[in-house]
């Protein structure tokens, strides 16, 4: 058992911040109180003067697409040949093994929406805006079991993990399609139609 003690606390709910303790068990919170009794076998770690959060989420961002470690040779976050390209997929330029991920997580960045196409006027398919969907989606099916139980410290998760991962399943493919039929319509217009491009725009 490990357990941070006088910590102040964040818990993004609305509430004030206040100074706790947290109680984790191989790497899961099990309890978060303003004060925890320890047992002499458990690891303690005092923390006062410092602040607690939650994982940090970063909404937009090309974590693994730039490849810090790499350089110019692994840049996959734009597509130079084409303002429009709706063909790219983030997941096919993703390199889990980039030191930026190490270093996000290492960070406090426990979620993130990363994908390519900054310059491109499309630039990849759906996936950003289906994990946007999804994400709120799920938050609020979570935060519909918070405190409705004694042990919301661990439905919520659970709650919020299974409704994104089934939410995944149902819609991400079809918002992923139409994003291509989009962005197919829009480069055809582009390269043929220069006015109905206009009028798309």
């Amino acid at each position: 058992m490990l357990l941070l003690q006088n910590g102040t606390i964040y818990t993004m709910e609305g509430d004030e911040p206040f100074v706790g303790d947290i109680l984790i068990s191989e790497g899961t919170i099990l309890q978060v109180a303003p004060h925890i009794e320890t047992e002499p076998t458990w690891q303690t770690v005092d923390l006062t003067g410092h602040n607690i959060y939650p994982g940090f989420i970063d909404a937009h961002c090309h974590l693994g697409m730039g490849e810090e470690g790499i350089g110019f040779e692994g840049n996959d976050i734009n597509e130079m040949t084409d303002p429009v390209t709706p063909q790219m997929r983030a997941i096919d330029g993703f390199n889990p093994m980039d030191i930026a991920v190490r270093e996000a997580r290492e960070h406090g960045v426990t979620t993130v929406a990363t994908g390519q196409g900054s310059a491109n006027a499309l630039g990849g398919t759906g996936g950003p805006l289906a994990v946007l969907i999804i994400s709120i989606i799920a938050a609020e099916c979570g935060k519909a079991v918070s405190k409705e139980t004694k042990v919301d410290i661990l439905v919520t998760p659970l709650v919020t993990i299974c409704m994104g991962i089934f939410l995944s399943w149902l819609i991400a493919p079809p918002l992923g399609r139409a994003a291509m039929w989009l962005g197919d319509l829009i480069k055809w217009a582009t390269e043929l139609q220069p006015f109905l491009m206009g009028i798309l725009v």
